[in-house]
């Protein structure tokens, strides 16, 4: 009795929403370090409105922290409910947002763009956070 190869396929795996966010948080520490430096040499400040402290303050928790933070929670939440919580679609445009957010103070944009960006990338990573939760 011949019995016939059963191929079983693999489901699909889950994207890896740490992989772009995580090394968009390894990235920007390491070029926000030279590049603070650069404007400290060469006496320049992004924007007039953005002081050293508070400059600072808001790179390391919505840049640093924020990619850190997003990229756990949504790898997190979906090998926790099996659900992925992201598409290719959703992370690119996530990570899309958080990068905008990054390179908007150095922009001649106002800088309340930047905290648009900011605001979009939170609440886009809440949405997909909670949408599997």
């Amino acid at each position: 009795m011949a019995t016939a190869a059963r191929t079983v396929n693999p489901p699909a795996p889950l994207l890896h929403p740490f992989r772009p966010l995580f090394f968009c948080a390894a990235s920007f520490a390491s070029l926000g370090m030279l590049a603070w430096g650069a404007f400290l040499h060469s006496g320049w400040l992004p924007t007039a409105t953005l002081l050293p402290v508070p400059w600072h303050a808001h790179a390391m928790l919505y840049g640093f922290a924020g990619a850190l933070v997003g990229g756990f929670l949504l790898t997190a939440s979906a090998n926790w409910t099996g659900i992925a919580t992201t598409t290719r679609r959703s992370l690119w445009a996530l990570t899309s947002l958080w990068l905008l957010a990054r390179v908007a103070p150095l922009s001649p944009l106002p800088f309340w763009m930047g905290a648009l960006f900011d605001i979009g990338y939170l609440f886009g990573l809440v949405f997909l956070v909670g949408r599997v939760l």
